[in-house]
C-alpha cells in the first residue's frame, strides 16, 4: 500500500510539473517522521501564495528518499475478518449511526434469528448480530443484506426469494459467528369464503400449473405451490431454531388475517461455506476416469503404431472410435430413415426434459410463464414412448414366437399388444392417472403416474410389439418389392391422421381453465403412443422398400443421423445432471422467454460435448468389447469346418 501511495504520488507531480504549475513539497517546518495522507493531500493541493518554498522536480525526487512508509499501517484490509467484527467508526459518530440504524431497520425490519423457543447459543449470536447491526458492522449488515426481502412483481409469481447465497456463507463476525444461509419452504393458504383473496392466490401461484403440498417429493418434479425464501442466519442455529423464529416472525403479520403460512426447513437446505474435501466415492471415480483416459491413448498409441496387441485393448482405441463414431457409411440392412425418427424424438424428449427443469427456476414473470404456455396454440407434451431393458430381454422369445410360428406368434403379439392398451386405459381411469401434464395436475398425480402406468414395462408393450411386426414384415419382404399406389396413399393418409389425433387431440387439456376428465387421460395414455408412431412407421416402412421418395424421406434419411444416433444414449444420461446442475447453480430469480431459456446454445453444446466424450470412453468401447466377444467362437468355428474340408 505504501509503495503504491509513493508511485501515484510522483506521476501526480509529474503532471502537474509539465504543466509549469509550482508544487508544494513538505516545507522545512515539517517533522514528521513519516510520509503521511494529510502530507500527500496537501503535496497534490497547488499553493498559489507562498512560493518560496517550493521544490523544483529533481529536488522533489531527492527529498522523497528522506520520507519513509509505515507498512505495518493498515488502513482498510477486506482480507481479515477480524477487523470487521465491530464498527471501527462507531465511537466517532455514535450518535449519527443510531439515527441511521433506526431509520433503515423502521422501513426494512431485519429477521430476528433468535425470536420464538430457539436454542439458548442461537439466542446469544442472534443478539450479538443485533447488536452489530445498529452499529453498522459490516458483517451483520451483510447477513441482513443476504436474507430474502419482499419483492415487486408478486402478482406476476415473483416469489421465489434467493436472498444471496455467496454473501451469506462469507459472513464471518464477533465471537466465531458465522453465516448460514438456509431455504425455508413456505405454504400459503387463504381464506376460501373470499373471492378476492382466492384471485389474488391464483396469480401468487401462476395459475397453479402444479399443486403440490409439504409432503410431496421434490427431487424430480418441482413442489409448485410452495414458495422458496432464503433465510441468512448464524451457523449456530439448527433448521429448527429457523423454522421456530420464522414461525414466530410470520404469524405476528398474519394473526386475524385471512392469510395461513405454514413453513417447513429442511437441514439439508442449511448450508455454511463448504470445505473442499474430496469424498471416496469423488476419488474412486475420478481413478475410474483417469484409469479409462489412459487406456484409450494406451490403446491409440498401440493402433497408430500398428504394434501387435489384443483386440480387447484395441477397441479403447481413442483414434479407431473417432473414426467410428463419424463415420457415415450405413451398415447392411440399414434402416436410413430409423435415425431421423430417433434424432427428432430424442430432441423432443431433450425438451420436455428441460421444461421439467425449468419450474425449479424462480422467474420475476412467472405467472406470464403459466400464461405463456396456456396458449391455445401451445402444448405442453411429454413423452410417453421407450424401450425399457425388461423388454429387450424378452424381445428373443416374441422374434422366435413369430419367426417360428409366424400364424400362432402374431395371434399371440397382437394379443399381448392388444392387452397393454387395455391395461393402460383402465388404470389410468381407475388411479385418476394422467401422462398429460395439465393445468392443476398435483405432484402426488405425477408420481402416482409414474408408479402405475408409465414405468411398468406391460404399459410400453404396444408400441414396442409394433416395431416387433414391422421388423419381422421389412425382414422377410421379396427384393425389390414396391408398394402399391392405393396402399401407399392410403397408409399416408391414415398414418398422418392417426399422428394428428395423438399430436393436437389433447390440446384441450393444455388449457388454464381445463378441468380433469379420466376419459380423456385415459384415451391418451391409451391411443396416443399409437398414433404417435403409426406416422413414423409408415415413414420408415415406405423409405426402405423405396415405395416412396417424398422430401420428409429423404431427411429423416440424412447421413447425418448416423453420428447423432451413436451419441443419443449418452445424451439421455447427461441430459438430467446438466440440468439439476444448472438448477443448483441458480442464485437469482431469472425472467422468463421461451426461445432463450429452451434454446441455452452454452447447455446443448455442454450436453453434446459430454455425450462425444462418454461415447468415445465408455459406450464405444464396451460395444467393440462386446463384438469382439461374440464374434470369436463363430470364427473359431468357421476355421475348424474348413480344416475338415481340406
Amino acid at each position: 500500500m505504501g509503495s503504491f501511495v509513493r508511485i501515484w504520488a510522483i506521476f501526480s507531480l509529474i503532471g502537474l510539473s509539465r504543466a509549469e504549475s509550482p508544487v508544494e513539497i513538505l516545507t522545512s517546518s515539517s517533522s514528521l517522521g513519516t510520509f503521511e495522507e494529510e502530507d500527500i493531500l496537501r503535496v497534490l493541493s497547488r499553493n498559489k501564495t507562498d512560493t518560496t518554498k517550493n521544490f523544483t522536480f529533481v529536488e522533489l525526487i531527492s527529498s522523497l528518499g528522506n520520507y519513509t512508509i509505515d507498512t505495518e499501517k493498515v488502513i482498510w484490509s477486506d482480507d481479515r475478518p477480524e477487523v470487521h467484527h465491530t464498527n471501527p467508526h462507531y465511537e466517532d459518530f455514535p450518535e449519527k449511526i443510531d439515527f441511521e440504524a433506526r431509520r433503515l431497520l423502521q422501513i426494512l425490519p431485519p429477521y430476528d434469528p433468535g425470536a420464538g423457543g430457539v436454542s439458548a447459543e442461537c439466542k446469544r449470536h442472534a443478539d450479538i448480530f443485533h447488536e452489530e447491526l445498529a452499529k453498522f458492522t459490516l458483517w451483520a449488515l451483510k447477513m441482513y443484506d443476504a436474507t430474502a426481502k419482499v419483492p415487486s412483481g408478486l402478482l406476476s409469481g415473483n416469489v421465489n426469494q434467493f436472498g444471496d447465497f455467496d454473501e451469506c456463507v462469507g459472513v464471518e463476525g464477533k465471537n466465531g459467528i458465522r453465516g448460514q444461509y438456509c431455504l425455508a419452504y413456505l405454504q400459503l393458504d387463504v381464506d376460501q369464503s373470499r373471492p378476492d383473496l382466492k384471485y389474488l392466490h391464483r396469480l401468487l401461484h401462476s395459475h397453479y400449473a402444479f399443486r403440490s403440498n409439504m409432503t410431496d417429493p421434490g427431487h424430480r418434479v418441482p413442489r409448485f405451490s410452495n414458495i422458496n425464501w432464503a433465510i441468512c442466519t448464524p451457523a449456530s442455529c439448527t433448521a429448527q431454531d429457523v423454522k421456530a423464529s420464522l414461525q414466530h416472525t410470520i404469524s405476528k403479520y398474519t394473526a386475524h388475517t385471512g392469510l395461513k403460512i405454514s413453513l417447513q426447513v429442511d437441514q439439508n437446505l442449511c448450508q455454511v461455506r463448504p470445505e473442499l474435501v474430496l469424498s471416496k466415492a469423488t476419488v474412486a471415480t475420478s481413478l475410474l476416469f483417469v484409469t479409462v483416459f489412459v487406456l484409450t491413448l494406451v490403446a491409440a498409441f498401440y493402433d497408430h503404431c500398428k504394434i501387435p496387441t489384443s483386440e480387447l485393448l484395441l477397441s479403447f482405441s481413442l483414434k479407431r472410435n473417432i473414426l467410428k463414431l463419424f463415420s457415415l457409411e450405413r451398415p447392411q440392412g440399414d434402416i436410413a430413415s430409423l435415425h431421423g425418427i430417433r434424432f427428432l424424438n430424442s430432441a423432443l424428449l431433450l425438451v420436455s426434459h428441460k421444461s421439467m427443469a425449468i419450474f425449479f427456476i424462480p422467474y420475476v414473470n412467472r405467472t406470464y410463464m403459466s400464461e405463456f404456455l396456456g396458449k391455445p396454440w401451445c402444448l405442453t407434451h411429454t413423452h410417453h414412448i421407450g424401450i425399457d431393458t425388461q423388454l429387450f430381454a424378452i424381445s428373443p422369445v416374441l422374434v422366435l414366437l413369430l419367426y417360428k410360428k409366424p400364424k400362432i406368434g402374431a395371434i399371440v403379439l397382437g394379443t399381448i399388444a392388444l392387452i397393454s392398451t387395455i391395461l393402460r386405459f383402465y388404470v389410468t381411469y381407475v388411479k385418476d392417472l394422467n401422462n398429460y401434464v395439465y393445468y392443476g395436475t398435483s405432484i402426488r398425480q405425477l408420481f402416482n403416474t409414474a408408479d402405475y402406468s408409465y414405468t411398468l414395462p406391460s404399459h410400453r408393450l404396444t408400441v414396442y410389439i409394433i416395431g416387433v411386426f414391422a421388423g419381422y414384415f421389412l425382414r422377410n419382404l421379396p427384393e425389390n418389392f414396391k408398394l402399391g399406389t392405393t396402399t401407399l396413399y392410403t397408409g399416408w393418409t391414415v398414418c398422418s391422421l392417426m399422428f394428428l389425433a395423438a399430436l393436437i387431440g389433447p390440446s384441450k387439456m393444455g388449457s388454464i381453465d381445463y378441468v380433469y376428465d379420466p376419459i380423456h387421460a385415459a384415451a391418451y395414455n391409451a391411443f396416443a403412443p399409437i398414433g404417435w408412431c403409426s406416422l413414423f412407421l409408415w415413414i420408415a416402412i415406405t423409405q426402405h422398400t423405396g415405395s416412396s421418395n417424398i422430401f420428409l424421406n429423404k431427411i429423416f434419411s440424412w447421413r447425418g443421423f448416423l453420428v447423432t444416433t451413436r451419441i443419443s444414449y449418452a445424451v439421455y444420461l447427461t441430459q438430467f445432471p446438466i440440468f439439476f446442475f444448472n438448477v443448483g447453480q441458480t442464485r437469482t430469480a431469472d425472467h422468463y422467454e421461451f426461445l432463450r431459456i429452451m434454446l441455452n446454445l452454452k447447455e446443448i453444446g455442454g450436453i453434446l460435448l459430454i455425450s462425444i466424450v462418454l461415447t468415445l470412453l465408455f459406450d464405444t468401447p464396451f460395444q467393440n468389447m462386446r463384438n469382439y466377444i461374440l464374434k470369436k467362437p463363430v470364427y473359431k468355428k468357421n476355421i475348424t469346418k474348413s480344416s475338415k474340408v481340406e
